[in-house]
């Protein structure tokens, strides 16, 4: 009967409140094995109009459908790609435009292709609940001009719970969502440091340019 109790306890937050829920995000990209960095100069696009486009949803599952959930997905876009593709490349700036081949060595475009939430009881029987996330990004890589190389990661699920009664359920929700994003930029990122065609790219920029000297701030 406790079990009952906090289970419709439970529900009463997920379900019945009806203004947006706000997500709070913080993707924590950990040291990827990466031996070697590129030795190029990298610049990640990230517009505004990506940064500052929260995503807004409802769950894929029953729990929580009647409640919008926002996401700062555009602004943890930025932080995880920027922390991954750093420890790729010998220098990474984020910028807000797409540059002149002259500016830049290697352009590095994220875009987000799909994510899916949800709220999994089943898997409790019903007497607790998680939280699920699911990602698909895409990452493509130009020298200015064409693109060099490309990938496209959809994650495994990622959870995080199960919680019977929990007042902060939101953050368990966002938890899996910035589980989620690391998963797929990480993926991406040690394909990029193996990848044949960028390492290509970066012998011929280096002979072409000259060999890498300190960072001169673009102006």
């Amino acid at each position: 009967m406790r079990g009952s109790r906090w289970l419709t306890a439970t529900l009463g937050l997920v379900v019945l409140s009806g203004c947006a829920l706000q997500i709070p995000m913080n993707t924590q990209m950990s040291a990827l094995a990466i031996e070697n960095r590129l030795p190029l100069r990298a610049a990640l696009v990230i517009p505004e109009s990506l940064r500052d486009e929260p995503y807004r949803g409802t769950p894929d599952s029953f729990t929580g459908s009647g409640r919008e959930h926002v996401f700062p997905i555009g602004r943890e876009i930025e932080k995880a790609a920027r922390d991954a593709f750093s420890q790729v490349f010998h220098e990474l700036e984020v910028v807000r435009r797409n540059l002149e081949p002259q500016e830049v060595e290697v352009v590095i475009e994220p875009s987000l292709d799909s994510f899916h939430f949800r709220y999994d009881q089943l898997s409790y029987a019903g007497f607790a609940v998680a939280a699920v996330s699911r990602i698909r990004v895409t990452v493509r890589m130009t020298d200015g001009i064409e693109t060099v190389w490309a990938r496209t990661v959809e994650t495994p699920d990622q959870r995080r719970g199960p919680w019977v009664l929990d007042f902060n359920y939101e953050e368990r929700v966002g938890d899996a969502a910035s589980d989620a994003l690391v998963a797929a930029f990480k993926d991406i990122a040690l394909e990029a440091a193996r990848a044949s065609e960028l390492w290509g790219l970066a012998d011929r920029v280096r002979t072409e340019r000259g060999p890498l000297t300190a960072r001169q701030e673009r102006r």
